[in-house]
Formats: C-alpha cells, structure tokens, sequence
C-alpha cells in the first residue's frame, strides 16, 4: 500500500509540472485558455479515477481481514490526500484574473446622458406649465358651439391637409350647385391674384419684412395654384370677387369677417379655427343644423 501511495502521490505532482506549464502556454490567448482549462479538468478527473481503480484493485487482491482492515485505513487516508491534493491543485490552477485598465470616461456618452437629463427636465416642467394653462381648444370649442347654435348652423369637417380653405368652399359651392374642386378654386384665387396685383400686394411681406417685389409676388402666386401653401383672408377676397360670391367667415373669439358683401348671391360660410386643431389654423364648411 505504501508504494502505491507514493506513486499516487509522484504522479499528482508531475501532474501538477504539467498544468503549470500547460498554463504558461495560454500567453494571453483566450481561445487557447479555454482549451487549457479543459485539458486541466480531464487530466484531473482521469488520474482521480485511474487512482481509485488502482485502489479498488489493490484490495482485491489482499483479502485477509488484517489486511482489508489495514488497507481500508490506509484507503482513507489515500482517498483524503488524493482528494486534498486535487482541490489545492484545483485552487492553484485557477487562472488569476488580469487586472483591467481603467476607462477613460467617454465623454460623448456622457454628453448625451446630460442632454436626456436636461430633456426629461424641460418635459417635466411643460407638463407642470401646462397644467395651469388655459385649455384653449377647448375654450375655442365651447364659443363655437354658442355661435353656431345662434346661427342655427354645425360644422361640416374638412380634411386638415393644406387645401383646407379652398376644399371649405368648395363644398360651400357645392351646396348652391356649383362644382369647382379644391384645384379650381386655387387656380382661380391665382388668376385673380395675378391679374390685381395692386389690390394684394400691399398686404404680402417677404422674410426681411419687405413688401414683395413683383417676381417674388408672381412666385406667391404660382405657389397658391401649384403647391399645398395655406390659403387665408387674401386668397377668400380672391375667390369671393372672381366667383362673385358674398362668404362669411365665423371665429369664436372676434365678429365675422363679411367678404364680398356688394354680391347678391347666396352667402357661403366657413369657420376659422385657430386652436381646434393640430395642425395649427384651419378652415371648416359650415351647414344648417338639422
């Protein structure tokens, strides 16, 4: 028992030249140190059983009950020294954790941080503003709905699009039995426009608060024809005067604005809404209340 306990014990040892070696060999590779911690643990688990074997065997072949009880000792104290040995040969193969360097802060990452910081801030307190501010749609709404029941009329609703004014009367005229599309009517509110640019284009300004010259004035009127530009009171004076049409315009908040009141054709009225919608102002087609 004892020679085999001292080979037991020599083979631990040139186990353990192996791991050490086996470890120097990593150098900094991780694929390589995955492949050497796996190597470790097979050659571990393969001398652990190999060594029981031999044990199991030796007391086979010693089968007087001095000698089983002596082995059986001595099996304890292999067993305890073999499995000491593993554990510290476990603990001193355990890799030693490279001490990483420390970051830099990275300044862009911070830099963001702190402007979704002053964001969350900025968002928290509009929202503590807005719930001491006056709901004007809502003030809007209520004053509308005074006026038109005066009036006997309700609002017909019109697509918010940028076509908004002209699509309103459109659908005005359609009530009277004329037909113009949205397009028609801006093609008529430019013709007009063009052809009276005296009466207009007092009231256009450019970007640096100049009158208009008459090139930047003809591009007003080649935008209201061809692009979704938001018409207004300029473009309604337009339409009344050329379709020759009286149109009423109803705000909630000031009187209505009386277009063409020297025709004698049928009035057509719309609704101006400055806060009722999201899109900013916006034109409605306004009927009789049923």
């Amino acid at each position: 028992m004892e020679e085999l306990k001292a080979r037991q014990k020599k083979e631990l040892k040139d186990m353990q030249s192996k791991i050490m070696q086996l470890k120097k060999s990593v150098n900094g590779n991780k694929k390589r140190k995955k492949e050497v911690q796996q190597e470790i643990q097979a050659m571990e688990a393969e001398i652990k059983e190999r060594h029981q074997k031999e044990y199991d065997e030796f007391i086979a072949n010693n089968t007087s009950e001095s000698n089983v009880e002596s082995n059986e000792v001595n099996k304890n104290n292999v067993d305890a020294e073999s499995e000491d040995n593993v554990k510290s040969d476990v603990k001193t193969n355990t890799f030693p954790i490279p001490q990483q360097k420390q970051k830099k802060p990275n300044r862009q990452k911070l830099r963001k941080e702190r402007k979704a910081a002053k964001l969350l801030a900025m968002q928290k307190e509009a929202e503590e503003e807005a719930k001491n501010m006056v709901n004007t749609r809502q003030v809007e709404d209520e004053a509308f709905q005074k006026k038109l029941d005066d009036l006997g009329l309700e609002i017909h609703e019109i697509i918010a699009d940028g076509h908004c004014l002209y699509s309103s009367i459109s659908h005005q005229l359609s009530l009277v039995g004329e037909e113009y599309s949205y397009k028609d009517l801006r093609r008529v509110a430019a013709d007009y426009m063009r052809n009276h640019y005296d009466d207009f284009y007092p009231f256009l300004l450019n970007s640096n608060g100049e009158l208009y010259t008459e090139a930047e004035y003809q591009r007003y009127c080649d935008d209201v024809e061809f692009t979704s530009l938001w018409g207004g009171q300029l473009e309604t004076q337009a339409i009344s005067q050329a379709l020759e049409y009286p149109i009423t315009i109803i705000q909630a908040e000031s009187s209505p604005i009386e277009i063409g009141t020297n025709f004698d054709k049928e009035k057509l009225f719309i609704s101006y809404h400055l806060h009722s919608f999201g899109l900013g102002e916006h034109y409605n087609s306004l009927v009789k209340k049923e």
